[in-house]
């Protein structure tokens, strides 16, 4: 794609966001916050709309924005809810690393849900006594056939209860 046809991708992204946001968002906001709940009806309507793959190439089924777009996009839901907002940009940058840089397998086996909204990608960095320093966490991944066993803790997951994909940084 051209910067040109790019540019024109975002800003009609950002539309749809803006659009999004008045009718699905501002109406409802206040009670999830009261129910402090994460509205997965909300998650799949929004990712009917594209908002659930702004990082992933468009070749792939996203809208193939660059980070900067992205942000903007998710500063404009963030005007009516930021934990919505924070949700999509956790699930988007997890989606994002797949179509980019994941195996043909993990893309088969998790694009397509994620991209639909039926797969909620979640952000696992942070530890208690560490915080979110990368550099400090002492979650550890050892190989063990097919399989990684994890050992250590998390705080503080984006999406948790709500999520069937992580993203752990061990």
């Amino acid at each position: 794609m051209s910067p040109k046809a790019d540019r024109a991708q975002a800003k009609q992204m950002i539309a749809t966001a803006r659009t999004f946001a008045r009718e699905r968002i501002d109406p409802e906001a206040a009670g999830w916050e009261r129910d402090r709940r994460l509205p997965r009806e909300v998650i799949t309507a929004a990712a009917a709309e594209g908002l659930c793959g702004l990082l992933v190439p468009a070749e792939l089924g996203g809208a193939g924005l660059g980070i900067a777009d992205m942000a903007e996009v998710m500063g404009t839901l963030a005007y009516a809810d930021m934990g919505l907002a924070f949700s999509l940009v956790s699930h988007n940058n997890l989606a994002g690393a797949i179509a980019k840089k994941g195996s043909g397998h993990h893309r088969s086996q998790h694009l397509d849900a994620m991209l639909d909204g039926s797969t909620l990608g979640a952000f696992l960095l942070t530890e208690p006594g560490t915080g979110s320093d990368a550099a400090a966490i002492t979650t550890s991944a050892i190989a063990n056939g097919d399989r990684w066993i994890l050992n250590g803790e998390k705080a503080w997951v984006t999406n948790a209860a709500e999520a069937g994909l992580l993203s752990v940084y061990a």
